[in-house]
């Protein structure tokens, strides 16, 4: 068996379930009623009224508008954007009241939202924003979320980066966080320097790209993997950024440790790929300085953003624990060249 509980802001539980951790079978749940919290209850409005809002009513091409629709009902919403008169997307109807868009052309945008409750009860309303060409909001320690529908037209090789681009954002994430900020850093520029390392039929061969991007930006790399846990947090508390093969297909950059060494801080560029595909482990966030909760939904995590247009989650700094990242070996990316 194993225990899975929501928690609220005093760490109390709101619910709990009892799952056969063999067949997945829910066994048990529980509602605590003495302090559980409807904490959508409040966010409701009025039957059939629907209200929508955007971060901003103007921004540049690449910067990212989070929208928030509020409802009388958390059932399902669908989005629906224009662009110049004209549909370039609609989701599938779902349960996600906050998304996000990162539009790649100028122009005049007009969003819907259909909210439908359970009944079939459909309400729509709609909200207008303007993208320009000027520079987007970009940041030093930019996570690149691989999946918002920006990098599926960003060649690599025979395919694309948004969807074989994982080990060159955990590249470009470490490369970032190295303090290079060049053009040469940047995911769609390491991906055409780099394109022999995708393999067609195989993925990126990172081994290859992470010993040839040594050379080329000055640092330290090593040929076989390191597992000892040790060792692994010896490197971080030095200054280490690692590339680590997070799960099957899918790669990612582990770039931190707990105070007490039994967590690392990950950097994912598609975490539900992670999602999907982790076993006998889970994403944690910090709940407060010390205190880790396995994340439930990639919801849980703080700053998540679900992109409408792809139906995916955006790259995300989450924890995994140390036994985890130590048993599947991390490989070395270390501030400065190696002596000679």
């Amino acid at each position: 068996m194993y225990h899975v509980g929501f928690f609220n802001d005093q760490d109390q539980y709101l619910f709990l379930a009892l799952v056969d951790a063999e067949t997945d079978k829910v066994d048990f749940t529980a509602h605590y009623d003495g302090f559980a919290v409807q904490t959508h209850e409040a966010e409701l409005l009025p039957e059939g009224q629907v209200e929508l809002t955007l971060s901003a009513d103007t921004l540049a091409v690449g910067d990212v508008l989070d929208i928030s629709v509020s409802a009388w009902t958390l059932h399902q919403t669908q989005y629906s954007l224009y662009l110049n008169g004209s549909q370039i997307v609609e989701s599938e109807p779902g349960a996600h009241f906050k998304a996000a868009y990162r539009p790649r052309q100028a122009g005049q945008y007009k969003l819907y939202v259909t909210v439908t409750d359970e009944k079939g009860t459909f309400q729509t309303a709609s909200a207008d924003f303007i993208v320009d060409n000027s520079v987007p909001n970009d940041g030093a320690q930019e996570i690149y979320s691989q999946k918002d529908g920006w990098w599926k037209d960003k060649k690599y090789r025979h395919s694309n980066l948004g969807k074989s681009g994982c080990a060159i954002f955990a590249l470009s994430h470490a490369l970032s966080r190295m303090g290079h900020q060049e053009e040469a850093a940047l995911p769609e520029n390491l991906a055409n320097k780099y394109q022999y390392c995708l393999i067609p039929e195989e993925g990126t061969n990172n081994t290859l790209l992470i010993n040839t991007a040594a050379r080329d930006f000055g640092f330290t790399t090593q040929g076989n993997l390191i597992n000892d846990e040790k060792k692994i947090a010896e490197l971080l508390r030095g200054g280490a950024l690692f590339s680590f093969g997070i799960v099957r297909g899918h790669i990612a950059m582990v770039g931190g440790i707990s105070e007490d060494g039994t967590m690392v801080r990950v950097v994912d560029s598609a975490p539900s790929a992670t999602y999907e595909r982790i076993k006998d482990a889970a994403q944690y966030y910090e709940k407060r300085p010390g205190v880790y909760r396995a994340a439930l939904t990639l919801d849980d995590m703080p700053g998540a953003r679900w992109f409408f247009e792809t139906g995916e989650y955006g790259g995300m700094e989450y924890w995994l624990t140390m036994d985890y990242v130590a048993k599947r070996g991390v490989r070395l990316i270390q501030p400065g060249a190696a002596e000679e």
